[in-house]
């Protein structure tokens, strides 16, 4: 299991609405979704398992939203929604709903 590390990012308003398109949203009680560890955002046309194997990364998204929570604080509410919002190779972007509709956007690198 990989622990997340916070590490604020800002994404350039140019790349918002191509993080937009392939958005899958967990609430807490179905965090435990293969789609947040895997790759979803294409197909390989040489070796697909062998590359879908090396780009799926459990980790804790329980974790991921306490620290998220710890972070900015809890004058929000608690975090609420996990969403995927984008994915490269090997990082993905999530977006954290907390309780008020505040939105954090965290960026996990090599994953």
């Amino acid at each position: 299991m990989v622990t997340p590390r916070l590490v604020p990012q800002r994404i350039p308003i140019s790349g918002w609405r191509s993080l937009l398109l392939h958005r899958r949203s967990y609430s807490m009680g179905t965090m435990a979704q293969p789609d947040l560890f895997s790759y979803t955002s294409g197909r390989y046309i040489y070796n697909e398992d062998a590359r879908l194997r090396e780009r799926y990364v459990e980790f804790d998204p329980g974790a991921l939203l306490r620290e998220v929570e710890k972070h900015i604080g809890l004058g929000h509410g608690r975090a609420s929604r996990i969403t995927k919002l984008a994915e490269g190779d090997y990082n993905r972007v999530f977006q954290v709903t907390m309780d008020d509709g505040f939105d954090w956007t965290q960026i996990l690198r090599d994953c």
